[in-house]
């Protein structure tokens, strides 16, 4: 049975009925009881008085054998007289004999007229074909017995005393039996019987008529409270809850309404941290696709970088060989004179080609410089973009911890409302897995932001000593330059003063270790700064696959804030 009006009226009704039985048989019990032992009591008094006026030696003189003798004459009109003036039915006396194995009961004296109908009184002698069990426990006992108030077809409604009999020495001779006429006593209860189920059942009637009203009236405020639930269940909080009264119902209405208004803040609330969340995912996206362009500029700029210091290797390694043969030349020079003058011209050009070859370098550690300044004013913008997107992830942290609280304190109003609050539990659960999802994430960007700030820290540190090393190989190569031309200078010399040539010789040979020294040097430091260019480059593509995975990070932020606002869309404020 689904209606609870039902079950109230079927519950109050059972209980009407059962209660208004039971006491209705109680009241029925007691009035039976009382009026029988009241006239079994009497008929009690009349039998016992009746035994007294017996003549035991005369009345022992009777018996079937004897027939009727004058004082059973005697003894039976004044029986018939007891009988009418007590207004009893039946006065009489009865003896028992053993028949085989069965005991026969018979009449001795009928109190009845010496005029009645054979059929309406007991002859001497006549047996009882009625087993009455107080009858039978009379004699048994030997003891007075009153039976209870019956009615049969053949002696109609009576209430029954017996008394024993005694002889003269206290010997048991049979029982007087004294019936009370208790027909209009049993009309009596019989009507009272019927007036007491009319009663009842105008009682029974007029208590399921107020039962109706009464649990219609209990439970039409729980309706209006489920049909509100109902409503509110499916995403209206804009439902209007009425309170009437002050009873339990209503103090129960009166806490679902403010539970309703929680709520309704709660989502507010989600709804205002959700956009807020889900602005600061664009704006994190946005750090990141600008932080991805520098990273593949610098990227770039430094695989270039790297191209370069390869070439400046090579050009070094070239540069050292050439010095190293015109080491040998000036050797050459030294030991034959004769050879002077072509050796010389053979110098002067090898020494423009590689003055040319310095100058060449030197361009090219330059553009190098400059090459490395820019990366490094790209590593700092990279390095501030970072700062900035850590603290938008704090702001994300922060908007985090404050929709878990958020969803905690649902969940806790939600509890409160017990089995009318689950729905809104199981929203509370998703708010408050959404919110644990984004710091996990907000966490995961910031431990990403931490390690591309300590790449990015040590690639700006690199880019600074390498610019510094380019600057001394700079200022080497120039020194190679100026050797160079100082090398040009007395070539031609020795073209126009031969005469000078040997010890201009020694000098050339001099300048020419220092310059075959400088240009080992100068090779070594190319060689280091390509490697440092390799690894900057290596890590600026770490870098670059670092900012990839933010920015994978912040679509799925923003996935989640989106399913965040769509969550809070469901309700209606």
């Amino acid at each position: 049975m689904k209606s609870l009006h039902l079950r109230i009226m079927l519950v109050f009704s059972v209980l009407i009925i059962v209660s208004g039985s039971l006491l209705g048989y109680s009241i029925y019990s007691s009035s039976v009881r009382l009026i029988t032992q009241s006239i079994g009591e009497q008929a009690h008094s009349i039998a016992q008085y009746a035994a007294r006026q017996i003549d035991i030696r005369q009345y022992q003189e009777i018996t079937p054998e004897t027939g009727e003798t004058p004082y059973y004459t005697e003894l039976r009109l004044k029986f018939n007289e007891l009988r009418e003036a007590n207004n009893l039915k039946y006065l009489y006396t009865m003896a028992a004999r053993d028949n085989g194995s069965k005991k026969e009961y018979y009449y001795i004296v009928d109190g009845q007229p010496l005029d009645a109908p054979e059929d309406g009184s007991s002859e001497l002698g006549e047996i009882e074909m009625i087993d009455n069990p107080y009858m039978i426990e009379a004699f048994a006992e030997r003891k007075a017995r009153v039976g209870e108030l019956t009615k049969d077809e053949v002696y109609g409604a009576t209430i029954t005393a017996y008394v024993p009999i005694a002889g003269p020495n206290g010997e048991f001779v049979g029982v007087l039996g004294a019936d009370f006429d208790a027909s209009n006593i049993y009309e009596l209860l019989q009507t009272n019987r019927r007036n007491m189920l009319m009663i009842a059942g105008g009682i029974l009637l007029g208590a399921v008529i107020m039962i109706y009203f009464f649990s219609k009236m209990i439970v039409s405020p729980i309706l209006r409270l489920t049909r509100n639930m109902n409503t509110i269940g499916q995403g209206d909080l804009t439902a209007a809850i009425e309170v009437k009264g002050r009873d339990e119902i209503s103090r129960l209405t009166e806490a679902f309404r403010s539970m309703v208004q929680v709520l309704r803040t709660m989502i507010e609330a989600m709804r205002g941290g959700s956009g807020k969340l889900r602005q600061s995912v664009l704006e994190l996206a946005h750090s990141a696709e600008m932080t991805n362009a520098s990273s593949e500029r610098i990227s770039g700029h430094l695989k270039e970088a790297a191209v370069n210091a390869e070439a400046q290797a090579k050009y070094s390694s070239e540069t050292a060989r050439a010095i190293g043969e015109v080491g040998s030349g000036m050797e050459r020079i030294a030991d034959t004179l004769s050879y002077v003058a072509r050796a010389s011209e053979g110098a002067a050009e090898v020494s423009r080609t590689g003055n040319g070859l310095i100058r060449e370098a030197v361009g090219k550690m330059e553009a190098i410089g400059r090459s490395a300044q820019a990366a490094s004013g790209d590593m700092e913008q990279l390095a501030e973009r970072t700062r900035e997107v850590s603290e938008i992830v704090g702001e994300i942290r922060d908007l985090s911890a404050q929709t878990n609280l958020l969803a905690l304190n649902a969940s806790i109003e939600a509890a409160r409302a017990g089995e009318h609050g689950q729905g809104f539990t199981v929203v509370a659960d998703q708010v408050r897995k959404l919110a644990v999802q984004s710091e996990v994430s907000a966490n995961r960007i910031s431990e990403l932001m931490l390690a591309m700030n300590e790449d990015t820290a040590r690639a700006v540190s690199g880019v600074r000593e390498e610019t510094a090393q380019i600057e001394d190989g700079l200022s080497a190569v120039r020194m190679a330059g100026g050797a160079f031309g100082d090398i040009l200078s007395e070539v031609e010399k020795v073209a126009g003063e031969i005469q000078d040539i040997s010890a201009v010789s020694e000098e050339i040979s001099a300048g020419t270790e220092q310059v075959v020294a400088s240009a080992s040097e100068m090779e070594s430091l190319s060689r280091r700064t390509s490697d440092h260019f390799s690894g900057i480059a290596a890590a600026a593509v770490e870098q670059l696959d670092a900012v990839k995975q933010m920015k994978t990070s912040s679509d799925r932020l923003e996935e989640m804030s989106a399913e965040l606002e769509q969550l809070a869309k469901q309700f209606r404020l």
